[in-house]
């Protein structure tokens, strides 16, 4: 129950830092709202490290891995945050859960995994979702914000991949640190190249847009320490659920009939490569206890 609890205390606080950017519109530049985001999200982290005593997790023998990771996700903040100031809130939260469909895909190059028939099947028509959320128009061409989103859900699938190349030999704190640091680095880089000073409204939220990140990534660090991803895997969609309805009570957004269908259809291919994908692990797992392969 603990784990359940964190996991939605992280989906709620995403829901919220999304809001908070969303409301910042584009009158920061993204480089500047990435660095808030990165910046402030490093004093959680610490305050949990000096907590725990736990700063020999930073010890990495893998600095690339790590640069690796780094990199996908501070692209993915860059391009989900211009999705969620372009599009409303839940058409931009939705584009994000397509991630597992790409994740598929990089499993078989970058992993070499052998992808079920069944998996296939709930990749294509996840996809098929998608094309729906996006309603693309071959006339008048995509909206910058649909493209942002999209081709954000492929850079959070290529971070993803990376974390779970590395999480046999890496901390999740210690994975947790080095993406907020570099984004830090990355988002102060871009200072300089334009930079719009906030009033003290403005600047509180983005400080909170910081605070909410980090507390977010550390929710959900301590869930997945505490179950396993199958236990926390329907309380996925929290993040989703709350986006539209800050979307709906502050902006007074909602989705279009297609677009309903189409996130319907995404969160239901999410959730049956889930359920094959745990069937899959429970035969395996039958099989191995009876001493026959399993089917």
């Amino acid at each position: 129950m603990r784990a359940i609890g964190y996991k939605l205390g992280s989906a709620l606080l995403l829901a919220a830092m999304y809001a908070l950017i969303k409301s910042l519109g584009s009158r920061y530049p993204i480089g500047e709202i990435v660095f808030a985001r990165s910046g402030f999200a490093l004093l959680p982290i610490i305050v949990v490290m000096l907590a725990r005593r736990q700063w020999s997790t930073l010890r990495t023998s893998r600095p690339f891995a790590h640069l690796r990771r780094s990199v996908a996700g501070v692209v993915s903040l860059f391009l989900s945050f211009g999705a969620v100031a372009l599009l409303p809130l839940s058409t931009a939260t939705a584009l994000t859960y397509s991630a597992p469909l790409f994740i598929t895909l990089l499993s078989i190059i970058v992993l070499g995994e052998r992808v079920s028939t069944g998996r296939w099947a709930a990749v294509l028509i996840g996809f098929a979702g998608m094309l729906m959320v996006i309603q693309p128009d071959l006339e008048a061409g995509l909206p910058l914000g649909k493209v942002l989103g999209v081709m954000a859900a492929v850079a959070t699938a290529v971070a993803l991949v990376a974390i779970r190349q590395m999480a046999a030999s890496e901390s999740a704190l210690a994975i947790a640190f080095y993406f907020t640091l570099f984004g830090t680095v990355v988002g102060a880089a871009s200072l300089p190249l334009r930079c719009v000073a906030p009033d003290a409204s403005d600047a509180l939220r983005l400080v909170s847009v910081g605070v909410l990140g980090g507390m977010a990534q550390l929710l959900l660090t301590m869930a997945y320490r505490l179950a396993p991803a199958s236990v926390l895997a329907p309380y996925e969609y929290a993040t989703l659920v709350g986006a539209i309805l800050v979307g709906f009570i502050v902006w007074d957004e909602m989705p279009g009939s297609v677009e309903w269908l189409g996130i319907a259809v995404i969160v239901g291919a999410n959730v049956g490569m889930t359920a094959h994908e745990q069937a899959r692990a429970r035969r395996a797992r039958l099989g191995s206890t009876s001493g026959r392969a399993p089917e």
